[in-house]
C-alpha cells in the first residue's frame, strides 16, 4: 500500500497473484469497526492487479493517536477463497517542507533512543513479551521515537510500534559496511538484496518514517547507489546516512538532492547551534549524548536546542 494523505487519504493497493485465473477482493475496516470500502482489484499484466480507492476523512496515525485499519484481501477462484491476507495499516504522511520535517502536515520531534533487542538472560532471544515491555517504558518516559540498531527488528517489533504510537528508524542491514568492501562489485548484488527485501518486508508499517543508509560509512557512490534504489521502490519516506562527525563535516555539503535527511553522530552543543543556522534540510542525529559513564548530562542542553530549532527534528 501507498498512502498520501490529504483531507481525503488515497490508498493505493497492488498485489501481485502466481496464478493466472482468479480475481482479489479487498474490504477495509475502521479502526471502530466499521466498514469503509469493498471492492475488486483490476488484473493489469503479469499477474499484477491494482487499484485507487479514496478515503474520506481518514482517522490519520500518530504516536498520539495510532489509529490502525484493517485490510483485508482475499484471492477468489470458483467462488471459493484460496488465499486471505489481512494487515493493520496506519494512514499518514511523512514529509519535508521548507526544511522541516513534518508529519502529517504538521512539525515533528523525534525524541528518541537506540534500541538493541536483547535480554540480560537469554541475549539475543526476545520474545514478544520483551518488546512490549520495552516500549511500554519508552511510552512512560515520553519517548516517541526508537532508532533500531543496526539492522531491522523481527515483524513483531514492528507490529507493536504501529499499535502502540512509536516512530520507527528502520535501517537497511549494511552497518559499518567497510571501507574496502564498499565499492567491491563483487558484494553489490547481495547488498542490493538487501534493500529491496526490507522495503518489501517492512514498506506498510506506518511506523516506519525513515530509511537509514548504512551506519557511520562515509558516502560512496555505490552507498549512493542503494540510496537512490530506495527513494525509488519508496518515495514516500526520507532516506539519511548516519554518518561519524568527521565523515559529515567532510561530505554533508556534497550529499545529494534524493537524501532527505542530514544525520551526524555525536555534535557538540555547538555543532547543533552551527548546523541550526545553516542547514537547509531537516537534520535528526540518530546518536548523541552517549550514555558513557556519566555523559548523558548534556542530554537536556542539547534538546532543548533541537526542541527550539525548526529544522533540527530530534534524536535518538
Amino acid at each position: 500500500t501507498r498512502l498520501i494523505v490529504t483531507c481525503i487519504a488515497q490508498l493505493c493497493l497492488e498485489v501481485r497473484v502466481r496464478r493466472p485465473e482468479g480475481e482479489v477482493h479487498v474490504e477495509l475496516v475502521a479502526p471502530d469497526g466499521r466498514m469503509v470500502t469493498k471492492f475488486s482489484l483490476m488484473h493489469t499484466t503479469d499477474g499484477l492487479h491494482e487499484r485507487e480507492a479514496t478515503i474520506a476523512n481518514p482517522q490519520l496515525w500518530t504516536a498520539e493517536t495510532p489509529f490502525l485499519y484493517r485490510l483485508h484481501v482475499a484471492l477468489i477462484a470458483g467462488g471459493k477463497p484460496l488465499q486471505t491476507c489481512d494487515v493493520h495499516i496506519g494512514i499518514r504522511e511523512i514529509s519535508v517542507a521548507d526544511g522541516v520535517l513534518h508529519l502529517n502536515g504538521a512539525p515533528i520531534k523525534l525524541r528518541g533512543v537506540n534500541w538493541v533487542p536483547e535480554d540480560p538472560n537469554t541475549g539475543r532471544t526476545v520474545t514478544i513479551a520483551d518488546e512490549r515491555r520495552d516500549l511500554e517504558l519508552m511510552k512512560k518516559a515520553n519517548i516517541n521515537f526508537v532508532r533500531v540498531a543496526h539492522f531491522p527488528p523481527n515483524r513483531s517489533f514492528l507490529d507493536l510500534c504501529d499499535e502502540m504510537g512509536i516512530y520507527v528508524f528502520n535501517p537497511v542491514p549494511l552497518s559499518h559496511f567497510q571501507s574496502n568492501k564498499k565499492n567491491d562489485p563483487a558484494y553489490r548484488d547481495n547488498v542490493m538484496a538487501r534493500v529491496r527485501s526490507t522495503l518489501r518486508r517492512d514498506k506498510n508499517h506506518p511506523s516506519v518514517i525513515i530509511w537509514g543508509i548504512g551506519n557511520e560509512t562515509s558516502p560512496s557512490e555505490f552507498s549512493l547507489e542503494l540510496g537512490r534504489l530506495t527513494k525509488e521502490i519508496d518515495p514516500t519516506r526520507p532516506i539519511c546516512y548516519p554518518l561519524t562527525p568527521l565523515s559529515f563535516r567532510e561530505n554533508y555539503r556534497t550529499l545529494p538532492e534524493f537524501v532527505d535527511l542530514y544525520d551526524e553522530h555525536y555534535p557538540t552543543t555547538v555543532e547543533l547551534l552551527d548546523l541550526a543556522q545553516e542547514l537547509d534540510r531537516p537534520a535528526i542525529f540518530s546518536e548523541y549524548a552517549h550514555a558513557n559513564a556519566l555523559a548523558t548530562g548534556k542530554v537536556q542542553d542539547q534538546w532543548a536546542i533541537m526542541q527550539a530549532m525548526p529544522r533540527l527534528a530530534g534524536g535518538a
